[in-house]
């Protein structure tokens, strides 16, 4: 027997409960028409960061936000977990002001008494609907995968349909919260502000100098892992996430809070 790999297995699996537990901070700072910090979660699925999450909240707290939104995939469709999904919203409610729209976890679930929970919580539940907040619209777009289909031009024109209603008086700042990154285009062309995103879990395992090597509808080596990114003068933020899903851990991409500092432009 090869002793010597004992060691190595164990550096290895220590090395991978550390990829998957160890919280960072990402932050981005954007002009915008008022000073606001905006903190996003995305893509908890099964995650657990503490008891009852108790270390998430706590970094969350430390940064300060003026509003908390969660973009998709609160849940996993294989675990649910809905009760400590409700005790997190329940808690980051007690910070500030939450809003929180589906993944699609939540849409293949499709259970109706889980949303009418989150509102009891003190999050905003947003379905293809907008609100105005510090003089800013919000916009919270369903997951893409609600009209029925993976093909992207399907989603496209679900995408189309819903901001050619939501974003047509463009009289303001527009935030969107979206899960999907890969209709950027859609975004641009809607002349959205700025728009946060999930979903891709940074592309689970990132290679150096390459980036995420696998993203949902976008294939090996996807354009948009992770980051900041621009299309007609729209900026996304795609967050790497916080959990897995089907493939049930990350290596080289530590779980993400995402930290978005609006500055109000001079006049």
């Amino acid at each position: 027997m090869k002793y010597w790999l004992i060691p190595l297995a164990a550096v290895f699996v220590a090395l991978l409960i550390y990829n998957n537990h160890h919280l960072t901070v990402s932050r981005y700072e954007l002009p915008g028409i008022t000073d606001a910090r905006i903190v996003q979660l995305s893509d908890l699925h099964w995650a657990l960061f503490g008891r009852d999450n108790c270390r998430l909240v706590a970094l969350v707290a430390q940064q300060k936000p003026d509003i908390i939104v969660i973009t998709g995939d609160l849940l996993d469709k294989r675990i649910p977990n809905r009760a400590k999904s409700l005790s997190l919203l329940r808690q980051l409610a007690a910070i500030c002001p939450i809003y929180y729209v589906r993944g699609n976890h939540e849409v293949h679930l499709n259970d109706r008494q889980y949303l009418e929970d989150v509102g009891k919580t003190g999050a905003v539940y947003l379905e293809n609907e907008k609100t105005e907040i510090m003089g800013m619209t919000l916009i919270g777009l369903d997951d893409a995968s609600v009209c029925g289909s993976r093909d992207y031009q399907s989603q496209k024109a679900f995408i189309d349909r819903q901001l050619d209603r939501l974003a047509e008086e463009k009289n303001a700042y527009t935030i969107l919260l979206s899960h999907q990154p890969q209709h950027l285009d859609s975004y641009g062309e809607h002349e959205i502000d700025l728009v946060l995103c999930g979903h891709v879990h940074g592309g689970q395992f990132r290679l150096p100098f390459i980036g995420g090597i696998y993203g949902p509808q976008q294939g090996l080596f996807p354009k948009y892992d992770s980051g900041l990114h621009y299309d007609n003068g729209t900026a996304m933020v795609l967050s790497r996430g916080l959990g897995n899903s089907l493939f049930p851990f990350r290596l080289n991409n530590f779980p993400e809070i995402v930290v978005i500092d609006l500055k109000k432009r001079e006049t």
